[in-house]
């Protein structure tokens, strides 16, 4: 249905059914005029759970709203227990973890990452992160395993799509210090 609302501009934040704090598009500035009638379309994006949109004027244009974020988490496998925090384009990816342990999902914003981390307080630097990109609507995961003096960096594309009716996903990462190949 239709909601009648004054023209203006206005902020609008698309989130997960019952939970405000979800946020699965933000559209910051959307001019309403005066007696204008506007349908906001929502999409699926490649990761499953952020949306894009499109706004349809009734007669008229349809405008792309993409989505300008990804989300990505941390999961951690450091040996000793270790501790690590970690950043993606200057978004903390929660607080501080405990290997091994996984973190939840933060929105960043899309483009070029840029990476930091701190092992036990340390500053270490992810050089194979080095030239990738967080696609928008992406779902990443960010795994740190190894030793805390020098992890080992992997970024991995999630799929959170709804499976088809009758089936269900299951992926399996090997994230277990010390082995020779993690991946």
């Amino acid at each position: 249905g239709y909601s009648e609302i004054t023209k203006g501009t206005y902020h609008i934040w698309i989130t997960g059914a019952g939970n405000k704090t979800d946020l699965r598009l933000d559209l910051p500035s959307i001019a309403i005029a005066d007696q204008q009638v506007l349908s906001l379309i929502l999409t699926g994006t490649t990761g499953g759970v952020l949306v894009d949109g499109f706004l349809a004027t009734q007669a008229g244009a349809v405008g792309a709203q993409p989505n300008g974020s990804a989300r990505m988490r941390l999961v951690a496998n450091i040996d000793a227990n270790g501790r690590i925090a970690a950043t993606a384009n200057g978004f903390s990816l929660g607080p501080t973890l405990f290997s091994p342990t996984v973190g939840s999902y933060t929105l960043v914003p899309a483009g070029d990452l840029t990476m930091t981390a701190t092992v036990n307080s340390t500053p270490v630097h992810p050089p194979s992160l080095d030239g990738l990109k967080a696609v928008a609507g992406a779902d990443l995961t960010l795994l740190a395993v190894g030793p805390a003096g020098g992890p080992s960096f992997y970024l991995i594309i999630d799929d959170n799509t709804l499976p088809g009716s009758g089936m269900a996903k299951l992926r399996l990462v090997n994230g277990v210090s010390g082995l020779a190949e993690n991946i």
